[in-house]
Parts: structure tokens; sequence; C-alpha cells
């Protein structure tokens, strides 16, 4: 898998607007094309895209903490490459390819044992830590 930054000339984004509303992680209540915009606009968060051979599997947006570390704002695989390891995956690779030294997630009772899995430790409040 490649993870590499969105492009708003180069990533179509109809297609990243259906994959941010497939997003398991986060927040954010706005729309889709609210969040892209708001990705295209603000400094301090990225959105990162997932691919493989030139098709995207999943999404990653991080917002950039004071502390050096990042907060998963969203983060979002397509159905049909689900339960095979590349949501794992992008979050390994935003912390090593970014250098991100913790990565913070906020996350409902349904996707919690997804992060379990993936190492990061309950910090209480559905908030979830990976260091």
């Amino acid at each position: 898998m490649i993870l590499r930054p969105f492009d708003s000339k180069y990533d179509n984004p109809a297609i990243i607007e259906e994959i941010l509303s497939y997003s398991a992680a986060g927040t954010e209540d706005s729309a889709p094309s609210v969040i892209l915009m708001q990705y295209n606009e603000l400094t301090d968060q990225d959105l990162f895209i997932g691919s493989d051979n030139g098709v995207i599997l999943g999404i990653a947006g991080v917002r950039y903490l004071s502390d050096g570390d990042g907060e998963i704002a969203h983060l979002a695989v397509v159905p049909e490459a689900r339960k095979k390891g590349h949501g794992r995956e992008i979050i390994e690779l935003l912390m090593s390819m970014y250098g991100l030294p913790g990565l913070l997630v906020t996350a409902g009772e349904d996707i919690s044992a997804f992060f379990e899995k993936c190492g990061f430790s309950n910090q209480g409040g559905g908030k979830w830590l990976k260091k």
C-alpha cells in the first residue's frame, strides 16, 4: 500500500467524499463535502489516501496536536477492501512515514475492538491512544 496526501488536482472529490461517508472514527457530523473542503483549507490537518496499484482502499484524516502526536479525525476503508488489514496498515504508515509518535482517536463501542487490535489503549470516554 502507498499512503500519500490528498491532492485536489489528482484525486476525484466525489470518490473521496463517498469514502469519507464510511468513516468509522472521529467526531465530525458534517457532510463529506464540507469535511473535504476543511481538509483543503485548514493547515493543522491533512487527509491521506491509501491505495494499491492506483486503487483507493481507504483514507485517514489527521489533525496535528501541539505535543507532536496526531488525532485521527477520519478513518475509512472501502467496503470491498475491509477485513484485509488495510485500516491497520494505514495507521502504521501514518505513524512511520509521517513521524507521528502517537495517535489519538475517539471511537464508539462499535469500532473500539478494531483500535484495540491495532495496539491502541483505552483512555476512557471513548478515547484511544497508540504510542
